[in-house]
């Protein structure tokens, strides 16, 4: 019922949420990541069921939004102690956790994660909005999937109301030269009834 890949993406989102030692990241919830990947995901669906009738699409949002952060937790299990030193920054300076994960590491969790789901396999469509989620300028205009993701993302920080951190915004910019700038307000409203009825 849930589709191939989104049991590979499930398995693949515990498997890591499992080897996370949050004793060696203080501060850091992987409890609160998890929640957000899964709402960023049910965004995701929520706008592309709004923009196209083709299921396999719409599912491709989904299980995008879904993993979007998947780097993080790469990076979190496999270079704990430097990625601490990112947190810090981040929680320190304010400004979106891409940055300082570029800065530290030469890379971002975005680059990493949409590596990871290259190499496991999934549809090309979903490493490349993984990989776009924050720079949708990386992706083709034309790529649902990228599009989504990169409202969902923002919307589920803009409207979980979450105080303290700074996040990445929307690239108007993108959105205008896409053509899907008037499509905002809808999204937003949808995405606020969907966390109603949640």
């Amino acid at each position: 019922m849930l589709g191939l890949e989104a049991l590979k993406g499930l398995i693949l989102g515990v498997h890591l949420l499992e080897q996370i030692n949050e004793e060696t990241l203080p501060g850091y919830s992987v409890q609160k990541l998890w929640e957000h990947c899964l709402q960023t995901g049910s965004f995701a669906k929520t706008i592309a069921a709004l923009e196209t009738e083709d299921d396999s699409l719409i599912e491709d949002c989904f299980i995008s939004g879904m993993l979007h952060d998947m780097g993080k937790l790469v990076l979190a299990t496999e270079l704990s102690e430097r990625y601490g030193k990112v947190l810090e920054a981040t929680h320190g300076e304010g400004g979106p956790i891409a940055r300082f994960e570029q800065e530290e590491f030469g890379v971002d969790h975005a680059n990493v994660g949409a590596y990871l789901l290259g190499l496991w396999g999934f549809r090309a469509r979903v490493v490349e909005a993984v990989h776009g989620h924050h720079s949708p300028d990386r992706c083709r205009k034309d790529c649902l999937p990228t599009l989504t993701i990169h409202v969902a993302n923002v919307l589920q920080h803009e409207l979980s109301q979450v105080s303290g951190y700074s996040f990445s915004s929307l690239d108007q910019d993108w959105l205008e030269a896409a053509g899907w700038t008037d499509r905002l307000e809808v999204w937003r409203d949808a995405c606020k009834q969907y966390l109603e009825q949640a």
